[in-house]
């Protein structure tokens, strides 16, 4: 066992390094974001565009929800963890110059997309795989299973979808954040 935990972050690192320049690649065909940033929850934004309130929730990604209401039914730690990861989010992505890119909408008619961020070195960042590294979101809504609901077979999407799982993984070996929990406890919707 102790050689695996040894043998893992050897394998993640590459995702790692190789994710910066394929994100700054892709995020030249984004939009950005000009103003009126506000942070919903750990994996979802809103801002204005064209005086129009859009709101994006991250792809790939599942956060802790937030306590709401007194007939949500949440799972022990997880409105602790989703105020953890609107915190970081905040923490993150404050006073950055930010830019998506478009996938779909979803049901409620939001925008799923990346999100990403310029950094102080002229680098972008990607918001999603940040939170799920991490341990303060978990891959969800993303499978490269065809028969899923939720399949991707885009080159960049099965890409995306396997750098989120080494993440992932690398966050689960070292207990991270919601990773110190079972599932259930952190999350009410499996």
């Amino acid at each position: 066992m102790k050689a695996l935990r040894f043998f893992i972050p050897a394998l993640v690192l590459p995702y790692q390094l190789v994710s910066c320049t394929n994100v700054a690649n892709y995020y030249l065909k984004s939009t950005k974001i000009d103003s009126n940033v506000s942070i919903i929850d750990g994996d979802t934004i809103s801002f204005l565009q064209n005086d129009k309130k859009q709101t994006i929730r991250l792809f790939g990604i599942d956060a802790p929800e937030t306590f709401k209401n007194n007939i949500q039914k949440l799972a022990k730690f997880e409105n602790f963890y989703a105020h953890q990861a609107r915190m970081y989010l905040t923490d993150m992505i404050n006073n950055k110059e930010l830019y998506y890119r478009f996938i779909k909408h979803d049901k409620y008619n939001r925008i799923i997309a990346f999100l990403c961020y310029k950094t102080s070195i002229n680098t972008y960042s990607d918001v999603g795989l940040e939170l799920v590294r991490n341990g303060l979101a978990r891959v969800h809504y993303i499978s490269v299973d065809s028969k899923h609901k939720y399949a991707v077979n885009e080159k960049n999407l099965v890409e995306y979808f396997y750098k989120l799982k080494a993440a992932e993984n690398e966050a689960k070996i070292q207990r991270i954040n919601i990773w110190q929990h079972a599932q259930k406890d952190v999350f009410y919707k499996p």
